[in-house]
């Protein structure tokens, strides 16, 4: 009988601690699907609050296992796991954006341009910890038709001030030819998905040790006794 409990127990446990692995593995794939391929619609609100939902119940179930009979040696297996889900989500998510990103600067790089004349005014600064950034409202026109869009400009110029700017022939809007924002985000990209593989890189290390200390379950009154005599 005390061997049938035993196994039941044991499966009990490993369902338990099955249940939080697999809501973390879950939602990552949920979000790195939601964020794949570059060009989709990304994360929009109701997304987000559904995910962090999501994380919720993963924080109280890692809090109910640390609490509850099937919780590990120390009683902080649950809240380990899901810290180390919470970050790597938040990498995985970050990195993803990230990428992105820097690949729609790159495609915006290298759209086939044409040049037009721009008519600035409206033109203001905007302060900033460290630096200044200047906006100007440009106006042009394309097939007949005049265009206006408010645009980060060099300086505070004057109005009328007559600039060439990139059109994209296709669409008719204004594109930024620069690649400052393209490296910036690489960067960050590449940043971030390092620190996702570090993370994978340690699994093999952490996780068997976190097995070990889950399976052996809560430390006994006299299992405690015994190792503050030895």
């Amino acid at each position: 009988m005390n061997g049938g409990g035993g196994r039941a127990r044991s499966s009990g446990r490993a369902l338990a601690w099955a249940g939080l692995v697999v809501l973390a593995v879950g939602l990552a794939c949920a979000v790195g699907f939601q964020l794949w391929p570059w060009g989709g619609p990304g994360v929009g609100w109701g997304d987000a609050l559904a995910y962090l939902a999501v994380a919720g119940a993963g924080g109280a179930l890692a809090f109910v296992l640390d609490r509850g009979p099937f919780r590990g040696r120390d009683g902080t297996e649950g809240r380990e796991a899901a810290g180390y889900a919470a970050v790597f989500l938040v990498a995985l998510a970050s990195g993803l954006l990230a990428a992105r990103d820097a690949t729609h600067e790159w495609q915006a790089a290298h759209i086939p341009t044409v040049p037009v004349a721009a008519t600035l005014d409206g033109c203001r600064e905007i302060s900033g910890d460290a630096t200044s950034s200047y906006l100007c409202f440009y106006h042009w026109s394309f097939q007949g038709h005049p265009r206006e869009e408010e645009r980060e400009a060099h300086k505070v110029y004057p109005d009328g001030q007559v600039v060439t700017a990139a059109l994209d022939p296709a669409t008719g809007d204004l594109v930024d030819t620069g690649v400052a924002r393209f490296v910036l985000k690489t960067v960050a990209a590449g940043t971030l998905v390092c620190t996702d593989l570090f993370l994978l890189a340690a699994v093999p290390v952490a996780v068997p040790n976190w097995l070990r200390r889950v399976r052996s379950g809560p430390v006994t009154g006299r299992a405690a006794a015994g190792d503050a005599r030895g």
